[in-house]
């Protein structure tokens, strides 16, 4: 009797476990880098207007255009007062995702120049 009620509760418990829950079923994969899941082609891909960066490892968007400068100057790319860069289309600062910018500027005055961008001079 109790060998009997043992492999039934094997034979149950195998029933459980061969039947993968719903959740398992429908549930998304995790998407690496800024992907999203298509579930239409069941992949994960990148966000509209991004496509992947096989160096970074991630969703990026394409560079902003490289400003022309004057001679004496050179092209810098900024996101804030603070983060400003050479201009280098492949640096983060540099993509145009909107919250970027590129402008010229004397290495020398890049700093101010960077900081008035955001935070122009009151007028008197």
């Amino acid at each position: 009797m109790q060998l009997t009620n043992i492999l039934t509760l094997a034979v149950l418990a195998l029933g459980i476990t061969a039947h993968p829950s719903v959740e398992g079923r429908t549930s998304k994969p995790n998407c690496k880098g800024g992907q999203v899941y298509n579930s239409h082609h069941h992949q994960c891909v990148c966000p509209p207007k991004q496509s992947w960066d096989h160096g970074k490892n991630k969703c990026s968007y394409p560079p902003l255009s490289t400003p022309s400068c004057p001679k004496d100057e050179n092209p810098w790319c900024s996101k804030s007062e603070k983060e400003y860069c050479k201009y280098d289309k492949k640096h983060d600062w540099c993509q145009n995702d909107g919250y970027g910018s590129v402008w010229c500027s004397k290495d020398k005055d890049a700093p101010q120049k960077c900081k008035d961008k955001y935070n122009p001079p009151s007028k008197p």
